[in-house]
């Protein structure tokens, strides 16, 4: 018998699956908690198992992190591209009906974009930054 507001086991697989997910993505834990609204310390224990696991498997070598954000980022270009094309495709039958284009298209236009603007940021941080560099 679980305790009372506690998740079984196959939930805490399911969130541990969702968070490191995210974090490999390049998410930090503000954006996490706010994206699945599990609270601050669930998701900082998973990004220290993320960590340790993620970090354990490589020595040195950051070079996975920006693949895996270059990876995500084509991902969203792609996404950016349909929504495109699908707001191209509809504007003519909105024209001619004198409908507005329905809102939910720009909203999830705009939150790719972000999307793709944070991941953008985080590689040029990633890929502009030595740890093994000493800075004067």
């Amino acid at each position: 018998m679980r305790r009372a507001g506690r998740p079984t086991k196959k939930e805490e697989k399911e969130i541990k699956s969702k968070i490191w997910n995210l974090l490999s993505q390049g998410f930090e834990v503000p954006y996490i908690v706010a994206q699945t609204g599990y609270d601050k310390d669930t998701v900082y224990k998973y990004k220290k198992e993320f960590n340790d696991e993620f970090y354990s498997n490589q020595t040195t070598d950051r070079s996975e992190i920006p693949q895996r954000m270059s990876n995500y980022y084509d991902t969203l270009i792609g996404k950016a591209q349909s929504i495109c094309k699908r707001l191209e495709k509809d504007a003519d039958r909105y024209t001619e009906n004198q409908q507005q284009v329905p809102r939910y298209i720009y909203t999830e236009l705009r939150g790719t974009l972000i999307d793709m603007a944070n991941i953008g940021a985080k590689k040029w941080a990633l890929l502009n930054s030595n740890p093994d560099e000493d800075t004067e």
